[in-house]
């Protein structure tokens, strides 16, 4: 890493001015975990015992002191976040900081509230990886508990906004819970009308959010609700929400975060009732963890006396285990290790290796960041450091940072820097209730967003927005932004339509339709409750519709539209502030902050120019090809013999969603010889390709040599890595995750069931320990000797007769070789697909072992490309052909979906349309629809396309693809909608390359075609 490297802006936010990032995935890279283990220990333990219901409070409360700026906040928020991420977690947290103006009798009030929004808001990391919150979550995992038909109806309702039918399903289904929670749980369940208001805050239904929040009544009185008004029904209301976590076998963890601050707002009273009510609640319910952070000299000055709290409440929040564990303050070493880990993390962000150095950074830097004694004024330094690189393009000096050693001739004392962090959390605890915001005003806010986080990101392009309204039944709001580059010509036009119709009586369908018949560019339907999921609902043509047009669906629920309101009020507030525009651009703190509305932000890429010349000033739609002009691919052509594309560099404002081909067909409709020509122009652009090659179509040396592909007998020479150990990731790892993960797998191509699946995953672990590895705490897997999958085998052995049948399914990967008998800490998966390989897996015994050994594959190639930069370019192409062998790989979806940022291709390549699930094909922004004999196939496409089978549209498609013949198909994606393609295909390349006649083919089956040869004897 170079000068340049360090100060490239990707790495603004881990150099900011406060100790931890926002994001939990980057919370948790930048992590250094071999610091501060009593305090992590002290906080997990805390929950570790609310998750087995130990019975004394003390157990389940944690406190946490230090000085200002030695990372407490980063620690709590890391260690809760360890926490919800276990594979088997069932954490629900909530973190609140005492940050407002509270008078003593509004503090139940406060309470409530701040509880209630964390649990709203998506800040914590859980196993799968969604972003959701923790209600979403409960309410998920509530609804598990009922039968099928009652959460279809509960959908449904949601779905058609039948506010009606919603209201009476949740309320069956808040009965069926309290019933069960009578015989399941010690402690007296809530009403059924509480567990029906949980459930409906979770999907977002603004009166049950309100409720849970403010206690305010806006449900129907047949719900008996109780009122919430006073301290005591406050409490109560906190206490109730502990049951319903309860009923799902799950904990609450409540992390009261510096609560000292407190101090500067009230008297000391508030911070003593605050630590009382924690104790409280920890003694009412056994499945709540308490997490208590405070300033040492606070916590020394005015809770650590007996005057102002009882001897039993200090004893169980200091001394009884965990006991009260301090932060010291970071050594040298530590802070080393700060921006060494951060340093790598931004390496990982280049593509480039990690050093574990704090280079590049000059010595006199590495020098004074260890005189800083604060973990947080180190940081502060580097960001000043790097702001000033920035603006120098290099590294700045000494002197012109403002550290010459010359004193000031007179020095005058400067006020601290203003803690934006801290502002915004007492703004965000000063306007806890709840408000809805008008429809004018959500199109305004959007438009504020746009705008304002455009600028922390570092663009050559300029944003202007504008609103309109339709004239249409639903008066409907659009946002229109427009992208400009440095000569003021727009490069981009995005349109925004706030649809917040009911999709009942066709609403919700007519107002998409009314929006897309504007003719816009980039389109994003914005709703303030959830879409319609259902293919039948009304609204699915036109949601489809949306979609081929290269659209967009965002949701934002009531409770986010308050966030940005409160968003753009604190900005009002802040902007004249000094320091707060950096402070916001290094932290990136509205993209952070609504993440999911990100798509909204993306901007054009930067042309790069063409080797060929500059591009004719008069075409609309310009293609950027590589050096050797591979790209734009000639697919074939259509009816009319004009020239059809597949052109993945393609720039803004038509650019692809994805690098995603989907290839299905009927044996001999080219379904090969299509997916060649993919790889052929991957070869010639010098890309790296893997090929998984199930049927032995890509080993042929006529086509290997020509493309440069290295073929590897997988039943020769077994995997190139060990499937014990976990893939290198971005951040350290909790082998118990990877345990699962592999488990799950075999489960799932051996057929194996639960207990069977467990005793795998038992096993994994067992064999982990015996190793000295932790399950449950994160490690770097290169930096670790691991256990090998004999020893898993040789473990299930141990468990005897019981193992048999499972051992008689999984114990051939062992006997055959299949998987390295020894760890080899130099086996680099890295450099083994970082070239053109075809990974051959025909050999292999049975079905079972290939679909096993592709899906462990998967899983290590899924973490390998996801671990470098985003390029948004296609840098990579993994083949599938035969895909559904692998279709229900949850790897190999999240590698469809995440592709294009990462710059991987996935092709996917199935005799049948409905191979590949809707989860993993929707993510292919390419599709190709060969020749397919079987009425019940070409049904499914023409339902991908139409959403139906009926209807003149639907019923003319199913006509033309009954028509195909050899090497014809339905072609789809946002550059030509959908259109019949007859495909150029490999071999006539190949041909034509070598100036020999096309020929006739007769047969484009497997991987040598039959042709009848034409040219003149």
């Amino acid at each position: 890493m170079n000068e340049t490297d360090f100060l490239d802006p990707r790495g603004d936010e881990f150099f900011s001015s406060t100790a931890s990032v926002r994001h939990p995935k980057d919370l948790l890279k930048v992590d250094v975990i071999e610091f501060n283990r009593e305090c992590r220990h002290a906080v997990s333990s805390a929950i570790r015992n609310a998750q087995q219901r130990v019975p004394s409070p003390g157990a389940r409360i944690s406190l946490v002191l230090g000085h200002q700026g030695t990372g407490k906040t980063h620690l709590v928020t890391a260690v809760i976040n360890e926490a919800t991420s276990a594979p088997t977690s069932k954490v629900f947290p909530a973190i609140i900081q005492l940050t407002a103006q509270v008078e003593r009798s509004g503090y139940e009030s406060w309470l409530q509230q701040a509880i209630v929004r964390s649990l709203g808001e998506a800040s914590f990391l859980f196993p799968t990886g969604e972003a959701v919150t923790p209600l979403q979550r409960l309410s998920h995992q509530l609804l598990e508990r009922v039968d099928v038909e009652l959460r279809e109806r509960l959908t449904q309702a949601l779905d058609e906004d039948e506010d009606e039918e919603l209201l009476k399903a949740a309320l069956v289904i808040g009965k069926r819970l309290r019933k069960f929670a009578v015989g399941a749980l010690d402690d007296s369940p809530p009403s059924y009308g509480l567990f029906a208001a949980v459930v409906l805050a979770g999907l977002g239904y603004w009166p049950a959010v309100s409720f849970l929040r403010n206690g305010t009544r806006e449900l129907p009185g047949n719900y008996h609700l109780e009122p919430v008004e006073t301290p005591t029904d406050r409490v109560r209301m906190i206490h109730d929400l502990a049951v319903v976590v309860q009923l799902v076998e799950a904990t609450l963890v409540v992390a009261f975060d510096q609560i000292e601050n407190v101090l500067k707002l009230a008297d000391a009273s508030i911070l003593i009732h605050a630590v009382t009510q924690a104790v409280r609640l920890a003694e009412a319910m056994p499945n709540v963890s308490i997490v208590l952070s405070v300033v040492q000299s606070a916590y020394e000055a005015h809770i650590q006396d007996e005057k102002n709290l009882s001897k039993s409440d200090l004893h169980r929040i200091a001394d009884e285990a965990p006991s009260a564990v301090t932060i010291p303050r970071p050594s040298p070493d530590v802070i080393h290790s700060v921006v060494a880990r951060r340093i790598g993390v931004l390496a990982d962000l280049l593509g480039q290796p990690r050093t574990g150095t704090m280079d590049p950074l000059p010595d006199w830097v590495q020098a004074e960041l260890p005189l800083t004694k604060s973990v947080r004024v180190a940081l502060q330094l580097l960001g000043s450091f790097r702001e000033k690189g920035q603006l120098l393009g290099r590294f700045p000096t000494r002197k012109e940072l403002g550290l010459d050693d010359v004193p000031a001739p007179e020095p005058v004392a400067k006020p601290p820097p203003t803690d934006f962090d801290k502002k915004w959390a007492d703004h965000r605890d000063g306007s806890l209730a709840m408000v809805r915001v008008s429809d004018l005003k959500k199109i305004e806010l959007i438009e504020w967003f746009v705008r304002t986080a455009h600028t922390e990101h570092h663009s050559p392009f300029t944003v202007e927005t504008s609103h309109r309204q339709l004239s249409d039944s639903a008066e409907t709001r659009i946002a229109d932004i427009v992208v400009s580059n440095d000569q003021g010509q727009a490069v981009m036009r995005k349109a925004i339509a706030l649809c917040d119709a009911p999709n009942r009586n066709q609403g919700l369908a007519n107002q998409i339709e009314a929006f897309l018949q504007t003719n816009p560019h980039y389109p994003y339907a914005l709703r303030s409750r959830a879409f319609p999921k259902s293919k039948t609902a009304l609204a699915a043509k036109a949601l489809q519709k949306l979609e081929s047009l290269q659209g967009h669906r965002l949701e934002i629920g009531e409770d986010r539209w308050h966030i940005l309101h409160e968003a753009r009020d604190f900005y009002e507030q802040m902007r004249q502030v000094e320091g707060f525009h950096p402070w916001r651009r290094d932290g990136r703190w509205l993209t952070t902050l609504f993440d999911g509305l990100d798509t909204l932000l993306r901007l054009p890429e930067v042309p790069q120019p063409s080797p060929q010349g500059p591009p004719d000033s008069d075409k609309t739609n310009v293609h950027l090809s590589e050096p050797d002009g591979a790209f734009p691919l000639l697919v074939g052509h259509d009816g009319d013999g004009a020239e059809v594309y597949w052109d993945p560099y393609r720039p803004d404002p038509d650019r692809l969603n994805n690098f995603g081909f989907l290839v299905t067909g009927d044996p001999g409709a080219g379904k090969t010889q299509t997916i060649k020509v993919l790889i052929d122009a991957a070869c010639n652009n010098q890309l790296p390709v893997c090929i998984f090659d199930f049927k032995r179509d890509y080993c042929d040396p006529d086509f290997t040599e020509a493309q440069g592909l290295e073929v590897v007998d997988v039943s020769q020479h077994g995997l190139p890595f060990n499937p014990v150990q976990p893939p290198q990731r971005e951040q350290p790892q909790l082998p118990m995750q990877h345990a699962y993960e592999l488990a799950g797998v075999l489960k799932r191509v051996f057929g194996l069931g639960p207990v069977q699946e467990g005793n795998v995953r038992d096993a994994i672990a067992t064999v982990y320990r015996k190793h000295g590895i932790d399950p449950q705490v994160p490690c770097d897997p290169s930096t670790t000797t691991w256990p090998v999958f004999a020893e898993v085998v040789e473990m299930l052995k141990e468990g005897g007769a019981n193992n048999a049948a499972l051992l008689n399914r999984i114990g051939m990967l062992v006997d055959l070789n299949l998987v390295p008998r020894v760890h080899d800490r130099d086996q680099d998966f890295a450099e083994f697909v970082d070239k053109r390989v075809t990974l051959l897996l025909s050999g292999l015994p049975s079905d079972e072992m290939k679909s096993a050994l592709a899906e462990m594959l998967i899983i290590q190639l899924h973490a390998f490309a996801l671990r470098g930069d985003h390029p948004r370019r296609l840098k990579r192409l993994v083949v599938f052909d035969e895909a559904h062998r692998v279709a229900g790989s949850e790897k190999l979806q999240q590698l469809a979906r995440e592709g294009r940022a990462f710059g991987v291709g996935t092709v996917i390549g199935t005799q049948f349309p409905g191979d590949i699930p809707e989860e993993t094909a929707g993510n292919l922004a390419t599709r190709l629809f060969l020749m397919n004999n079987q009425a019940r196939h070409r049904a499914t496409v023409v339902r991908q396309v139409y959403a139906t089978t009926a209807g003149k549209e639907a019923r003319g498609l199913a006509e033309q693809l009954s028509g195909l013949a050899q090497l014809q198909g339905l072609y789809m994606n946002v550059h030509y909608g959908s259109t019949i393609v007859r495909v150029h295909p490999y071999f006539k390349r190949v041909r034509e390359r070598a100036g020999q006649p096309p020929g006739v083919v007769t047969s484009v089956s497997g991987h040598r075609p039959t042709i009848i040869d034409l040219a003149p004897k």
